[in-house]
Order: C-alpha cells, then structure tokens, then sequence
C-alpha cells in the first residue's frame, strides 16, 4: 500500500487542476475518479503479469515473453520515452512555480537557466551512486507528502463555514475524454508498486489490500485538492500554478513562498526519480544487445551506467526547453497509456498460452476480462490525445526503431 501511495502522488497534481477544471469545472472530481478505475485495471494487469513473468524490467519482460524480442523493446523505449516526456513537462511546471516568487524567472533565457541547472544539478546526483540517491528520494517524499496535505487541510478548513454553490450543467461530452488523459497523468505510477508482486509473501492477498487501499487514499487526495482548488483559487481554469494561488488567497504571500519552496523540492523528487530510474533503463536494454554497447557500461568505482545517465539526462533536459508543461505533459500520457495497453494485452496472451515460471501464478477474479478492459479503455483514451502529442510520440518512437536498427546485435535476445 505504501509503495502505491508513494510510487503515485508526485508532481502532475501541482499544475494539473486548473487545467482539468476549465475542462470539467468542480466535476473534474469525477474524472478522478474514473481515472481511479482504470489505473486499478492497470496495476491488476501488472500484478498478475508481474507473477508470471518475475524479474526486473516490468512490460519489458511481459511483453519479451508474449511477443518476442522485438516488443520487449518497444515496451522498455516506450518506458523511456515516457519518462523523459514527463521530466519535461514538470521541469517546466517547476519554472512556472519559481516564476511565482522571481517572474523574470519566466523570461526564455532565464527559463533555460533554471532547466538546466535542475537538470544537470539532480543528474549529477543520480551519477554519483546509490547511496545519495536512497537519502535524496526519502527526503523528497516527505517535503511532497507535507506540502499536498497542509494544503488540504488548510483549505478544507477555509471551506468548512461556507455553503456550497449550486452545480453548473455538466460539460460537453467531448470535454470528458481530454479531461481525464489529462488527469491521467497525475495517477500513473501505481503499476510501480506491483511490478515485482513475486517477490509479497502471499500476493493473491497483499496484492489486492495494496492495490485496493492504496488507489483508494491517492484518488482521495487528489479529489481534496481538485475541491479545494476549486474553491480557493481564482479564477482556476486560467492558473497555471493553482497551489501557489490557492495558498496566497486563504493565507497570503508568505504561504505562497512557502507553497514554492515545497513544490520545487516535490517536483525535483519526481525529476530526481526518473532520472534514477530512466538509465536503468536504458542500461537493461543496452545489455540485452537492443541499444549500443556502450550505453551497458558500469563505472568501476561508483557502480552506475555512466553513459546511459549522461545520454538519459540530455534527453531529459533538450525536451524541458524546446516543449511546455501541457504538451509534453499529453505526449508523455499517451505513451504511458501504449506502455499500459502492452501491458494488459501481453497479460491476455501469457494466460492464454499458460506461460509462467511459476507453477502457481497470481489469477485474479475475472483476469482475462480485466485484460481486455484495460487495454480498450487505454487504447481508446490513446485516440481521444490532440495530433501534436502523436507526433511527438511517434517522432520519439521512430528514433527507437532506428537506433534499435542499427545497435549491433549480441546474445539470442537480440534476435
């Protein structure tokens, strides 16, 4: 439960409400919770997936086993790519924040200072080794955990006394889809807590409860803030920092500052975790022959892969300062979104064919059709993305294939 809760709340929620609310307005709340449902399909597909198939890689594994080599690949660069479109777009969001305290921030040429010493900077960090990694997450979590919920129970303090308004009529129907993409990006990061489900000691039980309970406290939280966001901020459709707006209007300045400081420790958290995971990545498919050799490399002193870190950052950071917070922040969902439907149709077919290395596999209550659900459902999302995110992804995915092309092949996994 604890890994879901932690793996789940990172930064998309500091920029995500006023987007979704001039979307959605107060309903935003139900497409949290819809977005709920469908990462619980999600994490279920993982959690069986994950027993069949053991081992570190996730899809990339699932989907080697289901469908060969060459869609191992595509899951692990799909993993990649997601990851760096999502460094961009809260490298961006983080900037934004700044520019709350310091607006010159905001200016093109100080913007690209500022991502790049938050790139760099926590790059840096991640190539130093694991141990400073291991400190710098834990204390990262705790600032993101302490700001969202002093947030909320300020603002659930401020709107106590008042009297709700009357509800508006409900959105447009086209506005639902986007809407939920959008808040989709918040809610990744539950298939983390279960990728290696193998390893709970009886995950037919400890898979569930975590999952169950842990999806249940991140979708609250998130529909607290939604709410008092959209109580508290003016005029929310239109923020683009609406935590920091929110605590300037119930306590003033100073909390605004205080709101800064938090958010940019929370967002370089999550910057600071994809960073971390990213090369190991990058590293996995290097030593399977799918990625040049040299990305396969360990530092002899420090243990990291030196050049997936250093390749892995650069990509990070030359896609935080040619893109914006909302379309890499799209791009990156639906990504995310191929990496989930891979997952959920890899499942279907390791049931299928009986393929487990275990002789007794998790099998959840209607498994096949959770499956098939989840990979409609994501797929269908996939086609509700704006054209400029596919482009985006796709150019990200034609350079996979090239690179995937030309690496020199090694090993029968390569083949």
């Amino acid at each position: 439960m604890g890994i879901t809760i932690n793996s789940t709340i990172g930064a998309g929620i500091l920029g995500l409400p006023g987007k979704v609310y001039a979307l959605l307005g107060p309903y935003s709340v139900l497409a949290c919770l819809a977005g709920g449902v469908l990462m619980g399909l999600v994490a279920c597909c993982y959690a069986e997936a994950s027993s069949r198939v053991p081992g570190t890689g996730g899809t990339i594994l699932y989907a080697r086993a289901a469908f060969g080599p060459k869609a191992g690949f595509l899951a692990g660069w799909l993993a990649i790519v997601s990851r760096v479109l999502a460094f961009a777009s809260i490298s961006n969001l983080a900037v934004s924040y700044l520019a709350g305290l310091a607006p010159a921030i905001a200016q093109p040429v100080w913007r690209v200072v500022a991502i790049t010493a938050l790139s760099w900077g926590l790059g840096a960090v991640v190539y130093v080794g694991v141990a400073l990694s291991a400190a710098a997450n834990g204390a990262f979590t705790l600032a993101k955990l302490l700001l969202l919920a002093g947030f909320v129970v300020v603002g659930l303090g401020v709107l106590w006394p008042l009297h709700p308004a009357a509800l508006p009529a409900l959105p447009p129907v086209a506005n639902w889809a986007p809407g939920t993409v959008l808040l989709l990006f918040g809610l990744i990061g539950m298939d983390a807590a279960v990728v290696n489900g193998q390893e709970m000691r009886d995950p037919r039980r400890a898979v569930p409860f975590g999952l169950g309970v842990g999806m249940l406290v991140v979708v609250s939280i998130y529909s607290a803030i939604l709410l008092v966001c959209a109580g508290v901020v003016p005029n929310l459709a239109h923020s683009a920092r609406p935590l920091f707006d929110g605590a300037v209007a119930m306590l003033g300045p100073w909390a605004g500052a205080v709101v800064v400081l938090g958010a940019v420790i929370s967002m370089s958290g999550t910057l600071f975790t994809i960073l971390f995971v990213g090369p190991r990545l990058v590293f996995s498919l290097a030593a399977e022959g799918q990625l040049p050799a040299s990305l396969a490399r360990l530092n002899p002193r420090l243990g990291t892969p030196v050049a997936a870190v250093l390749v892995h950052t650069a990509l990070a950071w030359g896609l935080a300062v040619t893109s914006s917070f909302l379309g890499a922040l799209t791009a990156s969902t639906l990504t995310r979104l191929m990496l989930y439907a891979l997952t959920a149709m890899s499942l279907a077919v390791l049931r299928w064919r009986g393929i487990s290395a275990q002789p007794h596999p998790l099998m959840l209550p209607g498994g096949r059709a959770m499956a098939f659900a989840a990979a409609f459902l994501c797929i269908w999302l996939m086609f509700q993305v704006d054209r400029a995110a596919w482009i985006s992804a796709l150019g990200c995915l034609a350079v996979g294939a090239g690179i995937f092309m030309v690496a020199p092949r090694r090993g029968a996994t390569a083949q």
